[in-house]
């Protein structure tokens, strides 16, 4: 519960005094051999992941798109800036953390950081920047990704190198929840909110976007890690060693609020089930 109370103090900073958000990566400690022009700078995996993207797709020069389970973050924001960085064969990128990620059972699903790729499915249609999400369907269950190995320290000497997940590949970001009642975009997911690991790409085939959107419950995607799997109690660097694949930003994970947490917000009680660790960080 101290967890999310401090949730609630930083955003409430961030919205007052523009404090750093602590929930995303803050600073790049090093690189190499990355991509050219707007997908070569690095500072684009640096806090909140995309977003909105510029249409430049639909002839428009003003419209936007949201990023999706079937629209992966490319090009630039509608502002013009950089969105992902990508990672070239043989090159690297080291983020940094200001504060600590721990492993913690209480995390959701145990896991303990998210990478977020610009991954995606294939949809029924094209996606539009006013698409209906109830409209099109997810083709199958075949995600385009470009598997990128991470690696984590706590001090920038020691490391472990996942074998697996791979980042940018499952899960899709989704950055926005769908309003089935407008039939638009809602609000916006969550970026320290997992995937369900029981979820499975195959049960999302043939559902509508709008549906496998539920099924997410409100994450915002992207690829899980767990940190005790590493033999490390917490950790601040992440490393990706680059194969072509793309990185868009990076989370921390927050802990599954306790039914008093929802009380305390006005929100009211709500039962949740969380997963536990063994030592070595596994799910029972």
């Amino acid at each position: 519960m101290a967890y999310q109370r401090s949730l609630v103090l930083l955003a409430f900073g961030v919205a007052c005094f523009g404090h750093a958000d602590d929930r995303f990566a803050s600073s790049v400690v090093g690189y190499s051999n990355l991509g050219s022009g707007i997908y070569g700078s690095p500072e684009a995996t640096l806090g909140k992941p995309t977003t909105w993207i510029k249409d430049a797709q639909n002839g428009g020069t003003d419209q936007k798109i949201a990023t999706s389970l079937i629209y992966g973050a490319w090009n630039t924001a509608p502002d013009g800036s950089a969105l992902i960085t990508t990672i070239k064969t043989g090159g690297y990128l080291t983020v940094k953390f200001d504060n600590p990620i721990t492993n913690d059972a209480s995390h959701w699903y145990g896991m303990d950081f998210i990478v977020f790729g610009n991954s995606f499915f294939s949809g029924s249609t094209g996606a539009k920047w006013n698409s209906n999400m109830e409209n099109v369907t997810i083709a199958s269950s075949g995600v385009a990704a470009e598997p990128t190995t991470a690696s984590v320290s706590p001090d920038g000497v020691n490391w472990y190198t996942y074998s697996t997940p791979t980042a940018d590949n499952l899960w899709p970001t989704q950055a926005l929840t769908w309003d089935s009642t407008a039939h638009t975009w809602g609000a916006e997911s969550d970026w320290t909110k997992p995937v369900d690991p029981s979820l499975t790409a195959s049960s999302l085939t043939g559902k509508t976007v709008a549906d496998a959107i539920g099924l997410y419950a409100g994450s915002a995607g992207g690829t899980a890690f767990d940190v005790g799997v590493s033999g490390f109690s917490n950790i601040r660097y992440i490393r990706f060693n680059g194969s072509g694949g793309e990185i868009d930003g990076i989370s921390r994970v927050s802990s599954v609020p306790e039914p008093s947490a929802f009380a305390a917000l006005g929100i009211g009680a709500l039962a949740l089930i969380r997963k536990r660790k063994t030592s070595k960080g596994d799910l029972k």
